[in-house]
């Protein structure tokens, strides 16, 4: 009963879980730049 590729569902189970945390942290460095950003505008507009 062994597959050409055994495991491989968990194989790409693991990717997708990969991409997702990369696309997690990717969007979290993006929301803090934003922030970070936002923060010195108002510092530096008063």
């Amino acid at each position: 009963m062994k597959d050409k590729s055994p495991g491989s569902k968990e194989e790409i189970n693991k990717k997708g879980m990969q991409l997702r945390k990369d696309a997690i942290g990717f969007s979290l460095g993006i929301l803090l730049v934003i922030i970070i950003m936002t923060l010195l505008y108002i510092l530096f507009e008063k």
